[in-house]
C-alpha cells in the first residue's frame, strides 16, 4: 500500500465491525463453521473467532485485546492481546488459549486503531453442565492500597486511608452465577451512624472464586465503628466489623 493511502487510512473513519463467528476447535481451524450462539465451552482451551467487516477496511491493523468482565476467577484481567491486519475479504482472525479449562463467565473483545476505540464484542464461556451447590464464604481481609496496584493489611484503617479495600473468597458453585451485595453501614462513629455504600452484582459466577469490595470517602473518614455485610442471593453470608481510629 502507497504511504499516502496509509497516511489516509490511519487518520480515515474507524472501520466497524458486523459480525463476530465464534468457531469450533478443528483441525480446520478458522475455516471451519461458525457454531451458533455467542458461547463457547470451557472444554475449548482454544478459542477461534472471526470478526467480519466491510472489504473496503482490509489492510488496516486492528488491536486486539480479550479480557473476562465477570468470570469465576477475575474481572477485568488481559487474557489475550495482539495487532493484526484484516484480511481482504473483510474478515479478523482471532485465536487465544488456555493450558486449562477457561472460567466461566462473560468476556470481552476489545478492538482499536492507533489507540482509537472502535467496539468492545461480548462472548461468553459455559460450563458442560451446571454446577451449582451451597456457597461459604472465608474470612474478609481489610487492606490499604500502596499505589501501583500494592496493598497491605489494614485491619484498623486510619481516617486518612480515604480508600478501604475487602477481599474474600466465596468457595463453591454457582455457575448459573448469584446475587451478590455489599453493605457498608457506620454503627458508631464520630459522624453518626448510617449506611455509607452499598453494591451489588446481579450476577456473579462462582467456582472459588474472590470477591472484592472497595468504599471511598472523599475526606477523612469519621472515627468510630463500622461494618461490612456480604449477602449472597439476598442471604447474610459474612460479615466484618472494623474500627477506623486515629
Amino acid at each position: 500500500m502507497p504511504v499516502g493511502a496509509q497516511e489516509r487510512v490511519r487518520g480515515g473513519p474507524l472501520p466497524r465491525p458486523t459480525e463476530l463467528l465464534l468457531l469450533p476447535d478443528t483441525p480446520r481451524g478458522h475455516q471451519a463453521a461458525p457454531m451458533p450462539g455467542n458461547a463457547f465451552l470451557e472444554t475449548q482451551r482454544r478459542l477461534l473467532f472471526v470478526i467480519r467487516f466491510d472489504r473496503a477496511s482490509a489492510g488496516q491493523e486492528i488491536s486486539v485485546r480479550i479480557f473476562s468482565v465477570n468470570t469465576t476467577q477475575s474481572n477485568g484481567a488481559t487474557v489475550g492481546q495482539t495487532a493484526i491486519a484484516i484480511e481482504n475479504a473483510g474478515t479478523l482472525p482471532i485465536a487465544v488459549s488456555l493450558p486449562r479449562n477457561w472460567p466461566v463467565g462473560e468476556y470481552g473483545i476489545a478492538l482499536s486503531r492507533n489507540g482509537q476505540a472502535i467496539a468492545t464484542l461480548p462472548f461468553l464461556v459455559r460450563p458442560e453442565s451446571p454446577r451449582n451447590g451451597p456457597i461459604t464464604v472465608g474470612e474478609i481481609l481489610v487492606e490499604r492500597s500502596l499505589g501501583q496496584g500494592q496493598f497491605e493489611s489494614a485491619p484498623r484503617p486510619r481516617p486518612s486511608d480515604r480508600s478501604i479495600f475487602f477481599a474474600t473468597r466465596a468457595q463453591g458453585s454457582r455457575t448459573d452465577g448469584a446475587r451478590i451485595t455489599w453493605i457498608f453501614t457506620a454503627v458508631e462513629t464520630a459522624g453518626g451512624a448510617a449506611e455509607v455504600a452499598r453494591a451489588m452484582i446481579e450476577r456473579q459466577y462462582i467456582e472459588n472464586t474472590p470477591l472484592e469490595f472497595d468504599v471511598s470517602m472523599p475526606r477523612d473518614w469519621p472515627v468510630g465503628r463500622y461494618r461490612l455485610d456480604l449477602l449472597i442471593d439476598n442471604e447474610p453470608a459474612a460479615s466484618r466489623e472494623i474500627t477506623i481510629a486515629p
